[in-house]
């Protein structure tokens, strides 16, 4: 009688489902059937009893998938279990289980993704009321194969492990050592690929491993696959923001040095003699470090790192960064002085040795403009753009020993002030709490255009209009895109701006200054000096003012105010107004510009003052407006001024504006005063006649991070003929640089970066007269790039197991896909491999390239087993063997590797059954087909899968056999699977059923 019962399974099983599929097993056949989970009950059935003479199979194929098997689960309720046997075959055909005695239930671990469980019962005879039953279950999946752990530091004690998978349920395992997990390690599930670990120790080491939860093995232990590991420093550290090396002059020592966060830090050294292998540990509560004696000609490797623990553990690098220096006799050259006007640059350094060749170079955007060698320390470059920060390097050398390089920015000071960059190095804004006090705090208080709280900001909508005035008064004068505004509506306090600006009058000799005011006029009981105001002043380097009549403007309310416009009684406003400074008599000096607005000094919120202003800069000349050949010269003096015209001395004018005959070499003169200062004046002439423009430049370039690096320069001048025969004047007013017709500068030096090879035409239009009058020059570079592009050389077949040597050419540095770094690698191969390599140049090009080398196999020692029948010719090298025994035999692959293989013969004096080699070898002369040998089956299948369960062969002809190839194309060397389905001319109702692998040898 048949008895039945209820399995209970724990947390992670689900072994029996709801609904499983029940199976009845034939009495004398074979059966397939696809299933995770079943019931397989004798041939009678649920009910039923053993028939007699039963000799029947069930083969259960499992679903498979992507994921992992952990478990097979049986459950055998049987009288008479030795008539059944029971096998599990894996993914490959291999044989995984076999039972050799009675069970109940058994769990069979596993790891494979496509299972084949047979059931077969063998029996001549039975009792009646004898039965079995059979279950069959697949325990849940492992997920993914994990990998890649990383651990990420967080604030707060706090750590984030990730790990390359897909999302499912993992186990982590922690641990607080280094090397290997304590027995107090914690493990907890996840339920996505990566979470948050808490209340971690700061600066303790960890380390982690994350399995499957399908593996209820030790973490070290697993049966699928390795699990995935990493380790960490649970620190937070501050880094050092830079660190500087620098030789002591006239010493052996070296001095250290590096920006921190903040001054409480203790920090770590970690310095290394690449050398000796010398080592230096030390700590330091400073942000320098003195290394003494410093061995010369020597490098040195160092790491600098926050002091979290002690100097040996590796893990403290987390916290810091590396650096090298060498100790060398060439001294790096100290820095006496720095002078920059706005166009040229003047350095002085010590010169401690004549016998130093210092190299000096220039670089605007990594384009070489200059490059010298001297031996005097000093060095000047000129005709260089304003406002500009350019790269200076110098270097010295002594019997071809070069060392460290120094490096500095130097930017030449502005044609005029940059008077909206209220951030820039030459621009100081400060402001106090007080109407006394503009110059107490340093900083830019801007919230944009429309806050109160705005005491410095730029305005840049050219429609807006002040409130306060009733939306009469424009926040920017016309032509202009912006200004800036001083101060603000609500009183009590003061602000300033002071820019500091280099003079050259080769350039510019007049500051012109338009300004609008807003004042509020409080009653008549306030002293001036308490009443809000608005001040400019032109100040020297010690803040002192330059001319106390002609360099200072101030506009006191209600005190010299008179014809301001006012709105609703107490506000007086000032509309735009122009005027100009004469600054000619400071040539090469550095003076200042500083506009100042005051509030009332009773702090009344209500009693404020602020304006609005531009700055920008102009010539003691006048500019003539004609050009061509014309009947009239037009003149234009500098703006902001009154002024006077004179022929011979008679007074002709007193408009900006002149316009006289133009007959060549005709003088006049114009007194140019200051408007509210006529004692203020200066006097400049201008000659009629015709002008011309001409259209000339210039350009050099250099080669470098792989683009063509140019400057051209603006070499255009004026003429009073068209033939550009009488020169006039060394510059045109205006210019237009084209490359392939597209406008791309309009200064008169222009840096561009060519990036591809080619032909390109670069054009030049210079013009005078407002561009009344213009002239046009090109022409036709041709580029060729000189680097060459990488080529790898070396091995391109080998056998197994021997060394490759690849080298790259035409680069300077190398990065292998094996992470190697140098020239030239050597590796030994058991694959063919596909190498690549990235390759900078010595001109900045990166460029890559592949190479495959080759590989074919060599067999050392390689075991085959075979077995012949006594009447059969066996001579696998020509010589018949004849007795059982192993023969050692030395072959010559088809691709020329040697092979050393030792044979296992057995000679069969009987061949009466089915017998199938293990090995065979398609390329050679023997043994070329793989076959099954007998003399007495019928009715043979025969099929042969690859490693993946693919079929490539299959045939009915015992006599066909397998060439080794799949639809004509041979297949690759390796083990594959058969499955021999056959029966015996003696037993011919008996179906039987043998599988295997074979090795196929090339």
């Amino acid at each position: 009688m048949k008895s039945f019962f209820i399995l209970v399974l724990g947390l992670f099983l689900s072994v029996i489902a709801l609904s499983q599929d029940v199976f009845v097993m034939p009495q004398n056949s074979s059966e397939s059937y696809t299933t995770n989970n079943c019931i397989i009950y004798d041939d009678g059935g649920q009910n039923g009893v053993y028939g007699e003479y039963v000799n029947g199979e069930i083969t259960i194929n499992t679903t498979g998938g992507n994921a992992y098997y952990d478990t097979v689960y049986l459950e055998f309720d049987m009288e008479m279990p030795s008539f059944t046997k029971i096998q599990i075959y894996g993914s490959f055909g291999q044989l995984i289980f076999e039972n050799s005695s009675a069970f109940d239930t058994l769990d069979i671990p596993v790891c494979d993704n496509s299972l084949r469980v047979v059931f077969h019962t063998d029996c001549d005879t039975s009792p009646h009321g004898y039965g079995f039953r059979m279950t069959v279950g697949i325990r849940d999946t492992c997920p993914a194969y994990v990998n890649y752990v990383n651990a990420q530091v967080l604030p707060n004690n706090q750590a984030l492990l990730t790990w390359n998978a897909a999302q499912g349920n993992y186990l982590v395992s922690i641990g607080n050592s280094v090397f290997a997990l304590q027995d107090t390690s914690m493990s907890f599930p996840y339920v996505v690929n990566g979470d948050t670990l808490f209340d971690l120790n700061h600066c303790e080491n960890y380390s982690a491993y994350v399995y499957t939860p399908c593996d209820t093995a030790s973490p070290y232990f697993h049966r699928c696959y390795e699990s995935a590991y990493t380790q960490w420093r649970q620190c937070l550290c501050p880094r050092p923001t830079y660190i500087n090396t620098n030789a002591i002059n006239n010493t052996n020592d070296y001095l250290i040095s590096w920006g921190e966060p903040t001054d409480t830090i203790t920090w770590a050294i970690w310095l290394i003699n690449d050398r000796t292998g010398d080592t230096i540990i030390s700590t330091t509560d400073t942000n320098f470090f003195i290394v003494e004696d410093a061995d010369i000609n020597t490098h040195y490797t160092g790491y600098l790192y926050s002091d979290c623990s002690d100097a040996s553990s590796h893990y403290a690098f987390s916290c810091g960064s590396s650096f090298g220096f060498f100790q060398c006799p060439v001294p790096l050259p100290a820095i006496t002085s720095v002078y920059s006007t706005t166009d040229s640059i003047i350095v002085n350094w010590s010169n401690a040795d004549s016998t130093i060749n210092w190299v000096v170079s220039l670089s605007l955007q990594d384009s070489l403009i200059y490059k010298d060698t001297t031996t005097e320390g000093i060095i000047q470059y000129g005709n260089l753009l304003s406002e500009t920060k350019y790269t200076l390097s110098i270097y010295g050398f002594i019997d071809s020993l070069i060392c460290d390089t120094l490096v500095m920015d130097i930017v030449t000071y502005a044609h005029c002030i940059s008077y909206s960059n209220l951030h820039s190095p030459t621009t100081k804004c400060t402001w106090g709490n007080t109407s006394s006090s503009p110059f107490d705090y340093e900083g830019v208080f801007d919230y944009g255009q429309d806050s109160v709280e705005s005491r410095h900001t730029v305005i840049t909508d050219t429609l807006a209009s002040d409130p306060r005035t009733g939306d009469l008064l424009k926040l920017i004068p016309s032509g202009f895109k912006e200004s800036v505004r001083l101060g603000n509506w609500e009183g009590g306090s003061s602000e300033a701006i002071t820019y500091s600006y280099l003079v050259d009058t080769t350039i510019y000799s007049l500051l012109i200054l338009r300004y609008a005011i807003v004042l509020f006029d409080p009653p008549s009981a306030h002293p001036a000096d308490r009443r809000p105001s608005f001040v400019l002043e032109i100040l020297d380097s010690n803040n002192i003012i330059v001319d106390t009549i002609c360099g200072k403007a101030n506009f006191v309310a209600g005190e010299n105010t008179n014809g301001f416009n006012v709105y609703q009684t107490n506000i007086l406003w000032k509309d735009w107004t122009t005027t100009g400074f004469d600054v000619s008599a400071y040539h090469k000096q550095k003076i200042k510009v500083r506009v100042t607005t005051r509030d009332c000094a009773d702090g009344n919120p209500n009693h404020y003052g602020y304006a609005y202003f531009t700055l920008e800069c102009s010539n003691k000349a006048l500019v003539v407006l004609n050009c061509g050949q014309a009947d009239s010269s037009l003149f234009a003096a500098p703006n902001g001024f009154a002024y006077q015209w004179y022929k011979d001395n008679v007074l002709i004018s007193t408009s900006q504006y002149l316009t006289v005959p133009a007959m060549p070499s005709e003088y006049y003169d114009c007194v140019v005063s200051s408007i509210d200062n006529p004692s203020c004046n200066f006097t400049i002439s201008a000659i009629s006649g015709n002008r011309f423009p001409q259209a000339r430049f210039s350009s050099i370039y250099n080669f470098r991070d792989c683009e063509f690096k140019f400057r051209f320069t603006d070499a255009s001048f004026i003429s009073s003929d068209s033939n550009g025969v009488i020169f006039l004047s060394n510059k045109c007013e205006s210019v237009q640089w084209f490359v392939e017709d597209s406008l791309v500068g309009t200064d008169h030096i222009l840096s561009y970066n060519f990036k591809n090879e080619g032909d390109y035409h670069i054009k030049l239009i210079a013009g005078i007269g407002n561009d009344y009058c213009l002239d046009s020059t090109d022409t036709i570079i041709h580029l060729v790039s000189p680097a060459i592009p990488p080529k790898i050389s070396g091995d391109s077949v080998i056998c197994d197991n021997f060394p490759a040597t690849l080298t790259v050419t035409n680069g300077e540095r190398y990065l292998w896909n094996t992470g190697q770094t140098t020239q030239s690698i050597t590796h030994f191969l058991d694959t063919t491999t596909l190498y690549s390599v990235k390759v900078l140049d010595t001109y900045g090009c990166r460029d890559s390239a592949e190479y495959e080398v080759k590989v074919y196999p060599s067999y050392h020692n390689l075991d085959i087993y075979d077995t012949v029948c006594s009447f059969e010719r066996y001579a696998p090298q020509g010589i018949p063997l004849t007795e059982t025994g192993i023969y050692y035999l030395d072959f010559l692959s088809s691709n020329g590797c040697d092979s050393n293989i030792v044979l296992h013969l057995y000679i069969d004096d009987y061949c009466g059954d089915i017998f199938v080699p293990n090995a065979f070898t398609p390329d050679e002369q023997r043994n070329t087909r793989f076959i099954p040998y007998t003399d007495n089956a019928v009715e043979i299948t025969f099929e042969v899968y690859n490693r993946y369960g693919g079929l490539v062969f299959i045939s009915n002809n015992i006599n066909e056999g397998w060439d080794g190839s799949f639809k004509g194309k041979p297949c690759p060397q390796g083990v594959y699977n058969w499955r021999l389905v056959y029966r015996f001319t003696e037993f011919p109702s008996l179906q039987q059923i043998k599988y295997g692998n074979v090795m196929l040898i090339r």
